[in-house]
C-alpha cells in the first residue's frame, strides 16, 4: 500500500509544478502594469550660502560656534563668562596653592552667588576685564587695565584678593 501511495505521488508531482507554474503566468499576464511617467528634470538653480559667490570656495572654519558666525561680520562678539558678572569685591577667596614659579598655582574663588571656581594665571576676573598675574600664599593679584577710546593703555592698577584671617 505504502509503495502505490509512493509510486503516484512520484507521478504526480511534476504535474502538479507543471500546473502550478502555468496558473502563475496566467495571473502574471492578467495583471496590468499603470504606466509609470518618468519625472521631468528641471534644471533650477541651487541657492548659494551668503556671503558666497558663485565658484568661490568658502574659508569658513568648520569647528568655529554657530553663534559667532551668526553675530555679524564685524568679528565674533566677545562671549563674557561667569567670573565676569560683578566687580573684584564681591568675590571671596576660598583656598590658593602655590607653586614654585609665579606661573604656577591655582586658586579656589567663591561668586556673589555662591558658586565656585577654580582660577589659574591668565584668566579674566571682574567686570573690567582683570587678568589673574600671581599667587602669594596669602593674595591673588589681579592686574585691571583701563584703555582709552582709542584702545591704549590708560592706566593700569593690581589689586590683591586676600585670604580671610581665621578666627579664633
Amino acid at each position: 500500500m505504502t509503495r502505490t501511495l509512493f509510486i503516484a505521488l512520484a507521478i504526480s508531482m511534476p504535474l502538479l509544478a507543471a500546473s502550478c507554474n502555468r496558473a502563475d503566468d496566467a495571473a502574471e499576464e492578467k495583471l496590468e502594469r499603470p504606466a509609470v511617467k518618468k519625472a521631468e528634470k528641471t534644471a533650477e538653480p541651487v541657492a548659494e550660502p551668503a556671503g558666497l559667490k558663485t565658484g568661490e570656495a568658502s574659508d569658513r572654519n568648520p569647528f568655529q560656534s554657530y553663534l559667532i558666525v551668526s553675530r555679524g561680520a564685524d568679528g565674533p562678539a566677545k562671549i563674557k563668562g561667569p567670573l565676569e558678572c560683578c566687580e573684584l569685591g564681591s568675590f571671596k577667596l576660598v583656598a590658593i596653592v602655590v607653586g614654585s614659579a609665579d606661573s604656577e598655582g591655582f586658586a579656589l574663588i567663591q561668586a556673589p552667588d555662591t558658586k565656585r571656581f577654580v582660577i589659574r594665571k591668565g584668566d579674566v576676573l571682574g567686570t573690567r576685564e582683570g587678568r589673574v598675574v600671581k599667587f602669594t600664599s596669602k593674595a591673588v593679584v589681579v592686574r585691571e587695565v583701563t584703555r582709552d577710546d582709542d584702545g591704549k593703555v590708560r592706566s593700569s592698577e593690581d589689586i590683591e584678593l586676600r585670604l580671610p584671617e581665621k578666627q579664633s
